[in-house]
């Protein structure tokens, strides 16, 4: 029966919450995770439905601003050289990643160079800046993941000319 006197009240529900504090968490995290799996569906269709509308004005923009966003580039590209190619390196890669569904994770390339000591792990022999290309041990069309533990520093030669046929027993590091 609810109380007319709201301190008593207040007192009622304080002590009813404490007793029942593990009711309520769990009710609590059921509402938030049926509102968080709601809110994603709803987020996912308002993101399909604009999404070509967002890519249009893109596009647009881009196209209006051709000389200004190719001056952009042009600049950082010329002001950090290393960056711009080791990100070139990451955006070929992914792409080839998603082609063949392959797990992957945000790799630091940086540590890779520092792990492997700029050493190939093809021929062993030290990697210049112009020659750097990086391994995947256990090759995507294997079925190889594209994270750090499968990647490894290489010369461009070494690493094309070898191509998708070395085995795991073959390989330099440890699995």
């Amino acid at each position: 029966m609810p109380h007319k006197d709201p301190d008593v009240r207040r007192a009622y529900q304080a002590t009813h919450r404490r007793a029942h504090k593990e009711e309520y968490a769990q009710r609590d995290r059921l509402r938030y995770q049926t509102y968080k799996e709601g809110r994603r569906v709803v987020d996912k269709r308002l993101y399909d439905a604009k999404r070509e509308i967002r890519l249009e004005q893109m596009r647009a923009y881009y196209k209006s601003h051709k000389e200004q966003w190719e001056a952009y580039k042009k600049a950082w590209q010329q002001a950090n050289p290393d960056q711009f190619k080791i990100s070139r390196m990451q955006r070929v890669q992914r792409y080839q990643v998603l082609k063949r569904n392959a797990y992957t994770e945000s790799v630091s390339f940086q540590a890779i160079m520092e792990r492997d000591r700029m050493m190939c792990g093809i021929c062993h022999k030290r990697v210049a800046r112009k020659a750097l290309s990086f391994d995947h041990i256990i090759p995507l069309s294997w079925g190889g993941a594209h994270v750090g533990t499968n990647l490894q520093v290489a010369h461009r030669f070494c690493n094309a000319s070898r191509g998708a046929g070395r085995l795991p027993a073959q390989m330099r590091l440890a699995i």
